[in-house]
């Protein structure tokens, strides 16, 4: 039974162990694979670390330069906008100037009309005389140069402020375009800037949420860990445990072994004492057919211990059965006779003689007894 429980146990313990020694490997593979995910995560960590800094600088210094652009923008705008408020007004003041030029040359020209039609309507009255028709002649030559003067002056003063003003609207014109092509520029590389901020943040973006993936999976797997370090844990719990059982189980077949083999011993000397007994008895019989008191001549060994006797060993008889022992073996005494002298005795004849003490062979078994006399 003892042997079922103990082998049961040694299973159930060789059981542990290979359930013990498989966690351990999946815990040594987890851990090998925490520590390159580790080193892992910590080299993109830094690499994201780094990028995110330079993204960072990159995206400051696109704030920065937008911010730039866009006060920039913002004076070139307020700029342009007073110059051409400027400009729309200077074309006004001029548009004005041309329309009082054009009202005072239509003005003239009415007024030129008039007078030709004055003229065509007046009736014409010639002098008779030719002096005074030539008079007459160079008085109107001369009002007709001075009036061709005065148009051709006009004419000439009208056009050279023509051709200014437009000389001044097509210079405003082409200051204007090249403002706006600036503009232009400007807003498409703030537009590119801006793409490219937009790209870094989404990029950025992207780093993070891979980030939080494997934190999360760092997260998980130091989880995992943790739950293998805690079920090795119970294991080595449940070794020890199944170990005390079958040290335990151990003692205790020790022990019953202890006990089997003091009951063999037992019963091997309840044989040897049944011989001994026997050896005994026969000896008591023989006894009374022959005389007691042995010789010391014909001994030369203890009956009792076995020891060769000398001068320091001497031979001493028992008062009882007659036999030679040494001093240790006859430590036994009885009463004898009336006046109740102690009397040394063996072993044997002590037991036989006093009937309340226990047996000798209850404390020893009497191996020295075994042999005959």
């Amino acid at each position: 039974m003892f042997q079922e429980t103990e082998r049961r146990l040694r299973q159930q313990l060789t059981a542990l162990q290979n359930l013990n020694e498989r966690y351990k490997s999946e815990l040594s593979a987890a851990r090998l694979n925490h520590k390159e995910l580790d080193s892992s995560v910590n080299e993109m960590m830094d690499k994201v670390s780094k990028q995110l800094t330079d993204l960072r600088d990159i995206f400051k210094a696109v704030e920065l330069r937008h911010t730039e652009l866009e006060g920039y923008f913002k004076g070139e705008t307020t700029n342009i906008r007073r110059e051409l408020s400027e400009v729309i007004a200077s074309r006004r003041k001029i548009e004005d100037v041309y329309q009082t030029l054009s009202d005072q040359y239509d003005h003239l020209l009415g007024r030129h009309r008039q007078g030709a039609r004055q003229l065509e309507e007046e009736k014409i009255d010639l002098p008779q005389d030719v002096e005074e028709l030539q008079l007459l002649c160079l008085q109107l030559k001369e009002e007709l140069i001075e009036t061709r003067t005065a148009k051709e002056h006009l004419e000439e003063t009208l056009m050279s402020e023509i051709v200014l003003l437009k000389a001044e609207i097509a210079s405003e014109k082409q200051a204007k375009e090249q403002v706006e092509a600036s503009l232009a520029d400007d807003i498409c590389h703030l537009r590119s800037q801006l793409d490219c901020a937009q790209n870094c943040l989404l990029e950025r973006e992207s780093l993070y949420k891979w980030k939080v993936e494997a934190q999360s999976q760092f997260d998980k797997h130091r989880r995992r860990i943790s739950e293998l370090e805690s079920h090795v844990q119970e294991l080595e719990k449940e070794k020890l445990q199944a170990k005390e059982l079958i040290q335990e189980g151990q003692r205790r077949a020790q022990v019953l072994q202890q006990e089997l083999d003091n009951c063999v011993q037992v019963q091997r000397d309840f044989v040897k004492l049944s011989q001994s007994l026997q050896i005994q008895l026969e000896k008591i019989r023989q006894s009374e057919h022959e005389v007691r008191w042995e010789d010391d001549d014909d001994v030369l060994m203890c009956r009792g211990c076995k020891q060769l006797f000398n001068r320091h060993r001497r031979k001493l008889h028992c008062r009882h059965c007659g036999r030679i022992f040494c001093d240790p073996c006859l430590s036994r005494t009885v009463s004898s006779g009336p006046q109740r002298k102690p009397a040394k005795v063996c072993e044997v004849c002590h037991t036989l003689l006093v009937s309340e003490t226990a047996p000798y062979f209850s404390v020893e078994v009497p191996h020295s007894q075994l042999d005959g006399a």
